[in-house]
């Protein structure tokens, strides 16, 4: 938990994601039990498409607040693990 809320407070600031990007990082935060391991189809909503979701992920991928893992699994990022081959 603490790794998760260190990532929040080092790359979370709202002016320096897009906003689907804020939302749906809070959103992948919020899962149970933490970290919470999310596919993109149950990040849609009836408001998002698929591509704005995808391109949403790519985002935080790139900002290093997320793992997108070879299965599609997307959860937070939790710092570096020893051994970790992703």
């Amino acid at each position: 938990m603490r790794r998760i809320i260190a990532t929040v407070l080092a790359h979370t600031v709202s002016h320096v994601l897009t906003p689907l990007a804020y939302i749906l990082f809070e959103k992948i935060l919020e899962r149970e039990p933490r970290p919470g391991t999310w596919k993109i189809n149950e990040l849609l909503d009836e408001h998002t498409t698929k591509g704005e979701v995808e391109k949403a992920i790519v985002e935080l991928k790139k900002r290093s607040v997320v793992w997108v893992f070879p299965n599609g699994n997307i959860e937070p990022y939790m710092g570096p693990f020893i051994g970790a081959n992703h």
